[in-house]
C-alpha cells in the first residue's frame, strides 16, 4: 500500500463520526450525524368546539396546521398560539422552534328575529337577538275594534296575545295581521208590527238602520236598544262596538173616541136648559141629545170617571214631568200658581178620547206656551198640505218662525210634559174640547182645566187643509167658543193648541 492510500484511509476514519458517508449528506443529519429535533404542539379548545388533532410533533423549523371545528350553533371566536393564523377553520402555525400551545375559544351564535304588524295593532319588540337553540316571545296589542287574524313565522305558536317562537337556529321573521271586528245586531218586533232586517252584521264603529212598520190597527210605541234613535219609521243605531239587540214595541190604536157635546139638558118649544124627564113637555122634540150618551149617564150618576170634569168629560191635570198632579180639584192661578198646590199644570189628559192636550198660560216664564201667540198655517210636506205649504213665520209669538210647522218642532224640542210627539189636532179633536152645553159661553171647564180656551174669542188652526180649494191655500179652523168649523187662508193668524195621543 502506498503512502497516498494510507492517508486517504485515515481521513475517512477521522471524518466518519461527522458524516454518514464519505460522499457527504444533508445539513440536518448527514452534516451532524445526529437524529432530527422535534417539538410538541399541544392544543386546548373551549366549550362549543374542538381542535384536530389535539397535539402534534413537529420538526424544528417546520410549520403545521390544525382544523378548528365549531359545534352546531357555535362559531369560532378566537384562535391563538404558536404564532399562527386562521384561514376559514384551518389554523397554520409559524415555523416551530420550541414546544408551544394553541388555544381556541367559541361563541354561541346569535340571530336577529324581526317582527312586523299590519294595520290594526302592534307587536313588540320589533326586533331582538336570540341565542341559538333558545326561543323568544312577542306581545301583540290590538287596536280598538280589532282582533288578531293570523300570526306566523319562526315556527311559533300563539297563546292569548303572546306569540312564542320555536328554538331559533337562524335569522327569521314574525308577522301578524289583524281583522276589524264585526258584530251581530238582532231586532225583535213585539206584537203589532215588524222591524227589518231581523238580523244584520255590522263592522266595528259603523251604524245600522232598521225599518219599523206598525200594523194597520197599531202604532209604534217605542223602539230601543243599541243606543239608537227613531226618526219616522227608521231606527238608526249608535256606533256598534259589540253585539246588541233592538226591541220594537207597538200599541193598538183605539177606535177614535169622541167626547159628548156637554149638552146634558133638554128643551121644548119655549125653554132651553130644562131638566130632562122631570115633568116637562118635550112633545115634538123626541130623541134629544140630553137624553143620550155620556152626558146623560153623568147626569144620572152612572158614569165612572178616572178624573174630573163637567158633564161627560173626564180629565186629569198633568205636570211638567208628565205625571198627574196630586191635587186635582184646585183652581188655576194666573201668575203665581204651582204644581205642588195644584194651581198650575202644563197638560190635560182626556181619559175618554186618549188624547193629551197642551195648556196655554200668560206667565212670562212660559213664553213658548203663551195664550196670546198667533201663527200662520205652514207645512212643507206636500203629502199633508193639500198642495199649498202656506206661509212661513207670519204670526206673532216667541219663536223665530211663528207658523204651525215650526211651533210643533219647538214644542217637541222642549219635551212638553216629557213628550216629543206633539202635533196639530184634527177638526174633530178640537171639537171634542168644546162644552156645547154652555151655549155661547161654552168654555170647556175654563179655569178648571183649560185656562184661556177662548182668549180674545179666537179660533184654532187644525192640521187639515180645506179640500174645497184646489190650490191648497186654505185650512180648517175651529172656533174656541162654540166649536164652529170654518176655513181661512193660511196667511192669516190664529191660535194653536197642540195634542198628542197618550193611549
Amino acid at each position: 500500500m502506498n503512502r497516498y492510500k494510507i492517508q486517504s484511509l485515515v481521513f475517512c476514519i477521522f471524518i466518519l463520526p461527522q458524516l454518514s458517508a464519505c460522499g457527504g449528506g444533508d445539513s440536518s443529519s448527514s452534516d451532524t450525524g445526529t437524529s432530527p429535533v422535534s417539538y410538541t404542539v399541544s392544543t386546548s379548545a373551549g366549550s362549543g368546539g374542538s381542535i384536530s388533532p389535539t397535539s402534534k410533533s413537529v420538526q424544528s423549523g417546520q410549520a403545521t396546521t390544525f382544523t378548528i371545528n365549531a359545534n352546531t350553533g357555535y362559531s369560532i371566536e378566537n384562535v391563538s398560539g404558536c404564532g399562527g393564523s386562521l384561514n376559514g377553520n384551518t389554523y397554520t402555525t409559524s415555523s416551530i422552534t420550541a414546544d408551544c400551545s394553541i388555544s381556541a375559544s367559541f361563541k354561541v351564535n346569535q340571530y336577529t328575529v324581526t317582527a312586523s304588524a299590519d294595520e290594526g295593532g302592534t307587536i313588540s319588540p320589533e326586533a331582538t337577538l336570540v341565542e341559538h337553540g333558545t326561543a323568544t316571545a312577542f306581545e301583540i296589542t290590538t287596536w280598538d275594534g280589532h282582533s288578531i287574524e293570523r300570526v306566523s313565522g319562526c315556527g311559533g305558536n300563539l297563546n292569548g296575545r303572546t306569540y312564542t317562537t320555536a328554538a331559533i337556529t337562524s335569522a327569521c321573521a314574525v308577522s301578524v295581521s289583524f281583522s276589524l271586528n264585526s258584530y251581530t245586531v238582532t231586532a225583535y218586533a213585539h206584537s203589532g208590527g215588524t222591524i227589518t232586517p231581523e238580523t244584520t252584521t255590522v263592522s266595528h264603529g259603523e251604524t245600522a238602520t232598521f225599518q219599523v212598520v206598525a200594523a194597520n190597527d197599531h202604532s209604534i210605541s217605542e223602539v230601543k236598544g243599541c243606543n239608537g234613535a227613531l226618526a219616522d219609521s227608521t231606527y238608526t243605531t249608535g256606533a256598534i262596538t259589540e253585539s246588541c239587540e233592538i226591541d220594537a214595541f207597538f200599541f193598538p190604536i183605539a177606535i177614535a173616541m169622541l167626547n159628548d157635546t156637554g149638552v146634558d139638558w133638554c128643551a121644548n118649544n119655549d125653554t132651553n136648559k130644562l131638566t130632562c124627564g122631570v115633568n116637562i113637555d118635550t112633545s115634538g122634540f123626541e130623541g134629544q141629545d140630553g137624553n143620550h150618551g155620556r152626558d146623560a149617564l153623568a147626569r144620572g150618576g152612572l158614569l165612572a170617571k178616572l178624573g174630573g170634569g163637567r158633564a161627560g168629560f173626564d180629565f186629569i191635570k198633568i205636570g211638567a214631568n208628565g205625571g198627574a198632579l196630586e191635587i186635582q180639584n184646585a183652581v188655576w192661578k194666573q201668575f203665581d200658581g204651582n204644581e205642588a198646590d195644584g194651581t198650575f199644570w202644563s197638560c190635560v189628559q182626556d181619559n175618554h178620547t186618549g188624547l193629551m192636550w197642551q195648556v196655554k198660560s200668560l206667565r212670562a216664564d212660559f213664553p213658548l206656551h203663551n195664550a196670546r201667540s198667533t201663527f200662520t198655517w205652514y207645512n212643507p210636506d206636500n203629502t199633508q198640505n193639500g198642495g199649498g205649504a202656506g206661509v212661513r213665520g207670519g204670526g206673532s209669538c216667541y219663536i223665530d218662525d211663528c207658523d204651525t210647522y215650526h211651533y210643533v218642532k219647538a214644542v217637541n224640542s222642549s219635551k212638553l210634559c216629557g213628550y216629543d210627539d206633539w202635533r196639530m189636532p184634527t177638526p174633530s179633536e178640537l171639537m171634542g174640547t168644546i162644552h156645547n152645553g154652555d151655549g155661547y159661553s161654552g168654555e170647556l171647564d175654563s179655569l178648571d182645566y183649560f185656562p184661556y180656551q177662548q182668549i180674545e174669542g179666537g179660533s184654532n188652526w187644525s192640521s187639515v187643509s180645506d179640500a174645497s180649494y184646489s190650490d191648497g191655500e186654505y185650512a180648517v179652523i175651529v172656533g174656541a167658543k162654540i166649536g164652529i168649523v170654518d176655513n181661512d187662508a193660511k196667511q192669516f193668524r190664529y191660535h194653536v193648541r197642540l195634542v198628542r195621543r197618550w193611549r
